[in-house]
């Protein structure tokens, strides 16, 4: 604490939780819990914790941290990854460990009263009018009380950081310790100099990392996947022998076993991409599932989109999934082809194995095996353009 602060405080406001009593073991367990109860109402594909931490994430500008705004998360979770199905049961029992959390009686870590009655005694009798926890060590040999000495294997775990300089050092060296690691589990790092992977990052063997990819939260990799230059993963599940080409950002989506993505792909929160499907080149992906084998190979925005198992999405499709007011989902069928430059009007059905023309814009379901246009018959008006230039000459 600084020295232009008063020098006693009636009230000190703390961070406490794992800090000065146990938290972090619950909130795990009620994650699990969350994953069992709402898992059978998910969409196909769908990473239900994934998806509990992306909306945590989105809802903290609002509703901040702690156990009620993790309760509306919950819910709103549930709600998303279910597209509604969730039952109003599931919900009061979210709802009710809710208040389980809250009511859960404190258990304080060992000596905490102790420590808390003497950082009260602390004075900023120093030069810089500082508060020192050092200080402790004297205030304990003069009350008689144990002080006891850690070793510790590098002298890095007790570095101070007192300015933006060492707090890059530092973070480099919990970089390095990282990939370190990983390395030794059997992940390749081309070049880990330029490679940022946080610390709760889990990643299988044989996986091979190029520069500069960013992967953090609580992501995880499986074997033998290959990850190109300048990628950036977010607290999303990757599954075995998936190819992620370069410049794709990932955030709080799933990635099934063998599956391909990018370059310039985005995968935004609650997205699933199936077993060998593919999403290309400037293709993006918002709360849509991809069934297994599909394929959007080019430039095509996919929002709140169920698309089953081999589905071709043609370049240029857009599904038009907001209103104005309020957003609307569109379902796409196994083994339906979509056509270029096609508009999705949702809400809208394509039936299975249903054909959308090029150029079609869907505002009508689409009937199992039909073939749906809404493009007029094609003209050629002879002589248009030199009558329009005024030369009377054609060309």
């Amino acid at each position: 604490m600084m020295g232009d602060m008063p020098a006693r405080y009636d009230v000190i406001g703390l961070d406490a939780d794992d800090t000065l009593w146990h938290s972090e073991d619950t909130f795990h367990q009620v994650e699990a819990r969350f994953v069992e109860l709402v898992s059978p109402y998910a969409s196909i594909g769908v990473d239900v914790a994934a998806a509990l931490r992306a909306t945590e994430r989105a809802q903290l500008p609002i509703a901040g941290y702690g156990v009620k705004a993790f309760t509306l998360s919950m819910v709103q979770a549930a709600i998303t990854v279910s597209e509604g199905r969730v039952p109003a049961l599931v919900i009061g029992q979210l709802l009710e460990l809710g208040m389980d959390m809250l009511t859960e009686t404190v258990r304080l870590l060992p000596d905490v009263p102790a420590v808390l009655e003497v950082l009260g005694g602390l004075q900023p009798q120093n030069a810089q009018g500082e508060y020192y926890l050092t200080d402790l060590v004297g205030i304990y040999r003069r009350r008689k009380l144990p002080v006891e000495t850690v070793m510790v294997a590098h002298a890095d775990e007790i570095r101070g950081i007192n300015s933006r300089t060492e707090l890059a050092e530092v973070s480099r060296i919990v970089r390095q310790n990282k990939n370190e690691e990983l390395m030794a589990a059997g992940v390749t790092l081309v070049d880990p100099a330029t490679t940022y992977i946080d610390p709760d990052v889990e990643i299988g063997p044989d996986t091979v990392i190029h520069p500069g990819v960013v992967i953090q939260g609580q992501t995880r990799i499986g074997d033998a996947c290959e990850i190109q230059a300048h990628v950036r993963v977010v607290d999303s599940t990757i599954g075995a022998r998936v190819a992620i080409n370069s410049f794709c950002l990932i955030v709080g989506a799933s990635v099934a076993d063998g599956a391909a993505i990018g370059p310039f792909a985005h995968l935004r929160p609650e997205s699933a991409v199936g077993e060998k499907a593919h999403v290309g080149n400037f293709v993006e992906l918002k709360k849509t599932t991809l069934g297994a084998g599909s394929k959007a190979n080019h430039h095509a925005y996919l929002g709140d989109a169920t698309i089953g198992a081999n589905v071709n999405i043609g370049a240029g499709t857009i599904v038009c999934n907001y209103d104005g007011q309020s957003k609307h989902r569109t379902s796409i069928e196994d083994d339906a082809f979509i056509g270029s430059d096609t508009q999705l009007i949702a809400p809208v059905t394509v039936g299975r194995g249903a054909y959308v023309g090029t150029g079609t814009t869907v505002r009508e379901n689409v009937p199992p095996g039909a073939l749906a246009v809404s493009a007029g018959k094609q003209r050629n008006l002879e002589g248009w353009v030199a009558r329009k230039r005024g030369t009377g000459v054609k060309t």
